[in-house]
Formats: structure tokens, C-alpha cells, sequence
């Protein structure tokens, strides 16, 4: 990024930019660095699609390739978007003016929509996020939707379907549930919430949809992310010593649970490989720590060596997470 440009470098030189696009300039004031969550690169890593004034831009990366995709007079584009994980399709959701949430799959080679579903309907809020999650072989999607209705007061949809089809796959209604958090390698919905009682994790298989597993009651802890690369959930203690600070723990399929870098009074992910297995991570001795240790290791725990040196990487002690990315 330089300014609302977007830009490509080779590494072999680096002085020789390449300029794909502009984003909208309010976007970029609003946002800052965390700007980088609406540019979304292909699981191959050859086209780009990122928000354009009331469109989606898509431009090839090393090839020749350009696309816009603009909806109906009216109708809003809820950004970023997404990959089908064969890097066919990206799908998008639109809100049209009588309240309408629509969910897309654009194939790439095609002007229209393959499908086009209606996920909710009248509504009077406004779609302000929402997140995408695909099965390891890309027929199920998982979609956690945020609707702002008025100030204070904001509700959260949830739909499992057939990416073929587009047929959805029916939750108990009695669920409360929290959020969707992605699949499992064997196929599972990785999903926390209160589905009988307290706040829960559980693994939720579509073949069996009325008995998901339950991994282990979250109590005071909160699911940071789940990583199906090595099929664990981590989890964040936020507040629990650091006011605003979280410790990680790791808790696999089998409610074994490993508290990462368990000396530090606070830890946090800067940055994920691709592949999502491992990551950059930093943590503080102390609560208001200035100069925290840097590490790179599994998002398990495992592979740690030793502390990176700080000398060598002193800027990534205070950087934001939002300007760092590892290169593959």
C-alpha cells in the first residue's frame, strides 16, 4: 500500500513497483492499517479483489486478468470478500434498499452469480460484518452475519449450506449460539455457543446434526481462532491479570489444553503463515511490557526454539499486527 495505491513488488527488485488499483480514499482514512483485511488474494495467489467506490475490483497478479462486479442501482456490497477455496468463485454479500441480505457465488468466468441466496429478508438494519468458512473440500460454507439494528443493539444470523445447491442445513432453534469458528479436517463445524447449558466449544458433524461433541466448557476463556492446519482451538483469557491483555491457550479435539509461553503475563499473534500452522508471536513479562519477547513457533506450542533476536527484530515489538505479514 502506498496511500490508496495498491501495489505489487518483486522481491529480486525491489524498486520496481507494480501499481494494480486504487481503494476508495474514505476507506483508507477510516481504516488505517487495517485497511490490508479488504485485499483478498486467491488461494492461488494470482488475481486480487479488493472494494472499489460501490464495486469489487479483481485484477490479475503476474497475469493478464480484470474484472468489476457491480450490483443493482442502490444496493451495497458488504466488504471484504471471499475465496472459494478452488479459487473459482469469491462470494460477496449485498444488502439491496427493502432490507434484502443476499449471498453470492460469482464464478470468475462468468457475468452473473452461479447461485444467489436470500439469507435474511425486511430486514430494517444494516449488515455491518461477516464471516466465511469453508469445509476442507469446499462444499460446505458457514457464515456468521452481524446486523446492526440500531446503536445498541446488534444480532448475529447464522447459515450452514450446499455450495452446489444452496440448500441449508437446519440448526436447533433452542441453540444459542456464539459464533462459527471454521471446519475440522474431518469435516465438523467448529462452533462455540450455549447449546445445552454454559458457554461451550463443540464439534458439529452435518451427518449427525442433533448430537454435536462437546470439547470442553469455555468458562471465563474466549475462542480466538481455530486452525484446522492442526486441528486446535485457541483460546484467549482476556483480562484475567492484564486488563486489556490476553493470555493464549491451546485446546485440541480432546480437551488436552496447553497454555502458550506460560511465563509471559500476556500474549498475542502478530502474524500466520499461509498455510495457517505457524506464527508469530509476542509476549510481556509484565502488563504494561514495552519491550515484549518475540517467538516463532506452531500454534500449538511446538516448534518453539528460543527467543528471537531483538536486536534484529526490535520494530516488531511495537508494531501493530495489522503491518506484518510473513512471506512464504
Amino acid at each position: 500500500m502506498a496511500g490508496e495505491q495498491i501495489q505489487t513488488v518483486d522481491l529480486d527488485r525491489p524498486r520496481q513497483e507494480t501499481t494494480l488499483g486504487t481503494l476508495p480514499k474514505a476507506l483508507v482514512a477510516a481504516m488505517g492499517p487495517a485497511v490490508r483485511h479488504f485485499l483478498r488474494l486467491s488461494p492461488d495467489g494470482t488475481v486480487l479483489a479488493w472494494p472499489g467506490a460501490s464495486d469489487i475490483q479483481l485484477q490479475g497478479v503476474g497475469k493478464t486478468f480484470n474484472k468489476n462486479i457491480t450490483p443493482d442501482p442502490g444496493t451495497r456490497i458488504v466488504h471484504p470478500v471471499f475465496w472459494r477455496p478452488d479459487g473459482t468463485e469469491i462470494v460477496y454479500v449485498t444488502q439491496n434498499p427493502a432490507g434484502t441480505v443476499w449471498v453470492h457465488f460469482h464464478p470468475l468466468t462468468r457475468v452473473d452469480p452461479r447461485l444467489s441466496l436470500a439469507a435474511v429478508s425486511g430486514t430494517k438494519g444494516s449488515v455491518s460484518a461477516f464471516d466465511l468458512h469453508f469445509s476442507a473440500d469446499g462444499k460446505l460454507a458457514a457464515l456468521n452475519m452481524d446486523i446492526v439494528m440500531d446503536p445498541r443493539k446488534t444480532v448475529r444470523y447464522f447459515l450452514v449450506l450446499d455450495v452446489e445447491t444452496g440448500q441449508l442445513h437446519t440448526l436447533s432453534p433452542t441453540w444459542k449460539l456464539e459464533k462459527f469458528h471454521g471446519f475440522s479436517p474431518k469435516g465438523e463445524l467448529v462452533l462455540s455457543g450455549r447449546l445445552t447449558g454454559n458457554n461451550a466449544l463443540y464439534y458439529w458433524n452435518p451427518a449427525n446434526p442433533k448430537s454435536p461433541h462437546l470439547v470442553e466448557n469455555l468458562l471465563k476463556r474466549e475462542v480466538y481462532d481455530y486452525f484446522p492446519g492442526m486441528d486446535i482451538t485457541l483460546m484467549h483469557t482476556a483480562g484475567q491479570k492484564c486488563t486489556e491483555r490476553a493470555r493464549l491457550i491451546s485446546l485440541t479435539r480432546h480437551a488436552q489444553d496447553h497454555r502458550l509461553l506460560k511465563w509471559a503475563e500476556w500474549a498475542e499473534v502478530l502474524a500466520l503463515d499461509a498455510p495457517r500452522v505457524w506464527g508469530l508471536f509476542r509476549g510481556g513479562g509484565t502488563c504494561s511490557d514495552a519491550r515484549p519477547s518475540l517467538y516463532l513457533m506452531k500454534m500449538d506450542g511446538s516448534g518453539l526454539l528460543d527467543e528471537m533476536p531483538r536486536s534484529k527484530f526490535s520494530v516488531l515489538q511495537s508494531v501493530l499486527p495489522e503491518q506484518v505479514s510473513i512471506c512464504d
